[in-house]
């Protein structure tokens, strides 16, 4: 009985251990004193507008505070929806969008379409935020629905692959995002939030 009673002990101590270890990766933000250096040759959208580099076609749809009740029913939904798709880690979808102390959770809404003929290699950390000082901020995670997260979770786009994706960015809370990058392409995809 005592044996059995330990190793149960021992198993929800794993578990509270791991949690918590979890939201920490999630929800602790890279230091950022990385400044983004724009290359000289770039191509530049603006919100709302798609661009390509010929391969990947990106929409910045919204970049929205994680404690907006719509972006966090849908970070939700998400999380619901993908929690079976295969190649993802299910434990960082029990993440919170609630920042730590002096923190914001930032979510870009980015809508990416495969344009190439054939699969494209896709990871959601070749974006960067860059606040109006020109601070660059990456990625901690990314959601979006079951066959979506499935290709996301591989790191390659099939060539009809369309959908939002929902990233997200621990950033502090004084931090004013003023664009987008992507940085996979060549040259980089910049995406102004103005």
């Amino acid at each position: 009985m005592n044996a059995k009673r330990g190793a149960i002990i021992g198993i929800v101590v794993v578990c509270v251990i791991g949690a918590l270890a979890a939201v920490t990766f999630v929800s602790t933000s890279p230091a950022s004193d990385i400044v983004y250096q724009e290359p000289a040759s770039a191509v530049h959208a603006s919100l709302g507008q798609t661009t390509s580099d010929g391969k990947i076609a990106l929409r910045l749809n919204e970049v929205s505070d994680g404690s907006n009740p719509a972006t966090n029913s849908t970070w939700i939904s998400l999380n619901r929806e993908a929690h079976d798709a295969p190649n993802m880690p299910v434990l960082l979808y029990c993440c919170s969008l609630n920042p730590s102390p002096g923190e914001a959770n930032l979510v870009a809404n980015i809508t990416v379409t495969n344009v190439h003929n054939a699969t494209a290699p896709f990871s959601f950390g070749d974006f960067v935020l860059v606040s109006n000082d020109g601070k660059a901020y990456y990625p901690n995670y990314v959601v979006c629905g079951s066959a979506c997260t499935a290709q996301v979770g591989t790191k390659a786009l099939n060539a009809s692959f369309a959908s939002n994706l929902y990233v997200l960015f621990s950033v502090p809370e004084s931090m004013h995002p003023a664009k987008l990058v992507w940085t996979a392409s060549d040259p980089n995809i910049i995406i102004s939030l103005t």
